[in-house]
């Protein structure tokens, strides 16, 4: 059996002994999960010592995913993060480089009678008389270069690898960020024929120029910005994709890069970023929670929100995967959920700055707007707004937007005094879909079932309308501020900026 193939097994075998463990072992440091945490230890110990044995790229990502997966468990069971990192390969199936030939010490014979020395120095003179010569040569070749070369004969091509690229517009990349000044010169810049049915989900890298899509063909897929050129993929869903997110991660997090998806499956599934392997799936415990509608990241990357189609938003331990059947108002540090709203679905939830407090879009109630405390079990604001559809809060946190389904937007400023309705303005016919505030929070985007997609200030005024030709599903922001991304029931996906 190779290296990989028993690092593989050992890991197969904790996992069977981690479904046995009983709900909340861990956190009672009960002995079998102790035990548990001890042999996980041992494996990223070996694993990071025997990983220079791993040469496969594709193995050496399944190990890196299953020592971050064990390392996340031993985090949440002890508060250290082991050593992840996997070591060089060494070098296998090479000849061994052959012996250095050994000094030959016998005499130099002389030729003609001249010694030796002597004529080593006349080949050398001869090697830089030649090489003088082609020089001269060659410059005078090229000086008239331009009368030896027929213009009729086609030009040699060095041969490439075959690659499909798909031709790209040549519209200038933006210079400046978008702002409350130049709203309305926004264009469409690039555009991709992102899905089958419809994309549904879009969202921006945090850290390097990509953005992904989900749409109603069950892919994921992944582009690179300005170009909108189709890096990567993922094939593995099921249903369609309504909810993706990028975790925090680089300087704003210690947690790796994840990535997630939610959909009709009913499965919050979690990746690695950078390799695209699964990382974990959250699957709430109630055999009737429907559809996933929204899936975001804490702040901080360690935890989940999730809004799902039984009217119940959950919240997931990324480490454990754990999810409680009731609020802990006993034991708020272990920052598990379930969040019963009262509405037929959660269809949006959004974290405060820090993580402090939850928003909630609620369809099917009056109560359309929730807000819940950093406890996840006391919800001291909710606004009969009617049903709602999106909600965001400004970066500086001390605004919530909320569309609702008749297609206004609210402006709310939430405390934990309650909340209140600072601005409402009739925004889109038909119904607001997403909102996304730029990084500053000088402003926010809008889109709609009508088509059109909005940039307003924070006080509430419009700034400009842009036509998408299809009801728009989703908007998103970049880091930036440099570029707004839709995707519409078309299937396009548009990257908008200054031209």
């Amino acid at each position: 059996m190779t290296t990989f193939a028993t690092l593989q097994t050992k890991h197969e075998q904790l996992l069977a002994r981690q479904d046995n463990l009983p709900e909340g072992d861990l956190r009672r440091r009960a002995p079998a999960a102790m035990e548990l945490l001890e042999d996980a230890r041992r494996y990223t110990v070996e694993a990071v010592a025997q990983s220079d044995q791993v040469a496969d790229p594709r193995e050496r990502d399944l190990l890196r995913a299953y020592l971050r997966y064990w390392a996340t468990f031993i985090y949440d069971g002890t508060g250290v993060f082991p050593k992840t990192d996997l070591r060089p390969a060494a070098l296998s199936g090479r000849e061994a480089a052959p012996p250095a030939p050994t000094p030959d010490t016998t005499p130099v014979a002389r030729r003609g009678g001249l010694p030796g020395w002597l004529w080593g120095l006349l080949g050398l003179l001869g090697f830089l008389l030649l090489f003088g010569v082609a020089s001269l040569l060659l410059l005078n070749r090229g000086l008239d270069v331009s009368e030896s070369v027929d213009p009729t004969l086609p030009v040699p091509i060095t041969a490439q690898p075959a690659v499909t690229r798909t031709p790209l517009p040549q519209t200038p990349i933006p210079a400046v960020p978008i702002d409350q000044r130049n709203a309305a010169q926004i264009e469409a810049l690039f555009s991709a024929d992102a899905h089958t049915g419809g994309a549904l989900a879009v969202a921006f890298d945090p850290q390097k120029p990509e953005l992904a899509t989900g749409g109603a063909d069950g892919r994921v897929r992944f582009w690179t910005v300005p170009t909108l050129t189709l890096s990567r993929q993922l094939d593995d869903q099921r249903g369609w994709v309504r909810a993706i997110d990028y975790s925090p991660y680089g300087d704003r997090s210690s947690v790796p890069g994840l990535f997630l998806t939610g959909g009709n499956d009913r499965s919050l599934r979690v990746y690695e970023l950078e390799s695209l392997q699964p990382f974990a799936d959250y699957l709430p415990s109630s055999g009737n929670s429907g559809f996933v509608f929204a899936g975001r990241f804490s702040p901080d990357g360690r935890l989940i929100a999730s809004g799902h189609g039984d009217g119940v938003a959950r919240i997931w331990d990324i480490a454990s995967g754990i999810e409680n059947q009731t609020t802990q108002q006993s034991a708020p540090a272990s920052r598990l959920a379930q969040i019963p709203s009262g509405g037929t679905a959660v269809l949006d939830v959004a974290y405060g700055t820090g993580g402090s407090v939850l928003a909630l879009a609620l369809s099917g109630t009056d109560n359309g707007v929730q807000v819940v405390d950093d406890t996840f079990s006391f919800p001291f604001c909710s606004l009969t707004s009617g049903p709602a559809a999106a909600v965001a809060f400004s970066p500086r946190g001390d605004l919530l937007a909320a569309g609702t389904e008749d297609g206004r937007l609210l402006l709310i400023t939430a405390t934990a005094n309650g909340c209140q309705v600072a601005y409402e303005n009739p925004a889109h016919e038909g119904g607001l879909t997403d909102i996304a505030f730029s990084p500053t929070g000088d402003w926010l985007v809008t889109s709609g079932r009508d088509g059109v997609m909005k940039i307003w200030s924070v006080d509430g005024n419009w700034l400009a309308d842009h036509q998408v030709g299809a009801p728009v599903a989703a908007v998103a922001v970049s880091p930036d501020a440099g570029y707004i991304a839709s995707a519409d029931e078309n299937g396009r996906l548009i990257l908008w900026g200054i031209p």
